[in-house]
């Protein structure tokens, strides 16, 4: 899965020391990341984990995947937050707790 994350800070625009524009929390302007939802083929995938202790699949798997175009993408570009800090894990949280979760649709 694909997406498309916020900002982490605002964005500004200056010009001659005066601020003409302020973002908050602007959608990444890299473009698509890698929202961390996957599924693989496993007779397929097998062929890309080999025995090794060191072994990371972002670095060394997931690109040997992508040189033999073997990785599809489904872009999605509904609200996506990453949980990765104790600081997003309390936003997703207090989203919850408020009722205010976009991806409660039930």
């Amino acid at each position: 899965m694909a997406v498309r994350p916020s900002g982490r800070y605002g964005d500004i625009v200056i010009d001659k020391g005066l601020v003409t524009h302020f973002n908050e929390k602007p959608l990444n302007s890299g473009g698509w990341i890698n929202g961390g939802f996957m599924v693989f083929n496993t007779k397929k995938v097998l062929d890309y984990l080999w025995a090794d202790d060191n072994l990371i699949f972002e670095r060394e798997s997931i690109p040997a995947i992508v040189k033999d175009k073997q990785l599809s993408v489904f872009p999605y570009e509904g609200f996506w937050l990453g949980m990765d800090t104790p600081r997003e894990y309390q936003i997703l949280n207090d989203m919850w707790n408020s009722g205010q979760a976009p991806w409660k649709i039930w």
